[in-house]
């Protein structure tokens, strides 16, 4: 089948293996809603499964992942010579009104190293605490955290070496130097059982599942007063909540995209993708709102 063709394609090329799994999970969905017959489809078909993503209720930003995917697909179609025309031309991203993109609040912030302080560090987790703050201190994807290998985390020079990044890029990622006590603390109080920095009480490798396993621990958790409270917290946020911190400091654009790894495919820094965490978003507009006095 074509559709194990690309699959296999995207495997050779070396994308992430969640990269994989969405473009899978999407064109199951698609061949599902619209059959396999791949050369006698037109645009209308693609327009038709966004509609039914919007019955769905899916929001904006996961319809145009999938639409992006679908027009990924489709050029590999036309490139490989397996339709004569990428039908997926003519259809047009949804404008997204606001940012889908999610996460903490400095207060927020605050909440979530007391608590991780309280529950992991105090208690001699010390691995459990120091996955958390990683995260939060680097900006790292998931998957990255995960591959880390002891070689990799380099204290002394401060920064951690990202060896295959989205795309197999490489990048080095600065680390402050709270979060290199931190690290030299692991380091000095815990020994994993192989060559990865992190790893499972059953595996000498994370995995995503038990990293955000262990996040969802602090969802619902309040402040004393239960004026801040940490909702729907994974990993993927603590990247974003790093980007956001970086923008709020002040830092440029393109540093940020490079500490991100977000490039583009001659290897520059793709600031168009960075430049979401400069808009605001809707908690943050929520409290612009609450400030007025009428």
């Amino acid at each position: 089948m074509i559709v194990n063709e690309y699959i296999s394609y995207l495997e050779r090329v070396n994308k992430s293996p969640n990269t994989v799994r969405g473009h899978k999970a999407t064109l199951k969905l698609f061949v599902e809603a619209v059959g396999d017959d791949l050369n006698n489809l037109i645009p209308r078909d693609i327009e038709k499964y966004q509609a039914s993503l919007v019955e769905a209720g899916k929001t904006a930003g996961t319809i145009n992942t999938h639409v992006k995917r679908l027009k990924v697909f489709f050029k590999w179609l036309e490139t490989s010579g397996i339709i004569q025309e990428d039908i997926s031309k003519e259809v047009k991203i949804k404008r997204e009104i606001t940012t889908s993109v999610r996460w903490l609040s400095e207060p927020q912030i605050t909440l979530l190293l007391r608590e991780a302080n309280w529950r992991f560090k105090d208690r001699g987790k010390i691995r459990e605490y120091t996955i958390i703050r990683t995260l939060l201190g680097t900006g790292l994807r998931v998957e990255e955290l995960c591959n880390l290998q002891r070689s990799d985390v380099v204290i002394n020079k401060r920064f951690i070496r990202v060896r295959d990044g989205k795309g197999g890029a490489y990048r080095e990622v600065s680390i402050n130097e709270k979060l290199a006590a931190v690290l030299k603390a692991y380091t000095e109080g815990y020994t994993p059982k192989g060559n990865f920095f992190f790893d499972t009480n059953r595996s000498d490798k994370m995995t995503t599942r038990a990293v955000n396993h262990l996040l969802a621990k602090f969802n619902g958790v309040s402040d004393s007063k239960g004026r801040v409270t940490i909702e729907k917290l994974h990993a993927h946020m603590l990247r974003h909540t790093y980007a956001k911190s970086l923008v709020r400091v002040g830092e440029p654009l393109e540093s940020i995209a490079k500490l991100l790894g977000h490039e583009r495919n001659d290897g520059t820094p793709n600031i168009q993708m960075t430049a979401r965490y400069v808009k605001a978003s809707q908690e943050e507009l929520s409290e612009s709102v609450n400030k007025l006095d009428f």
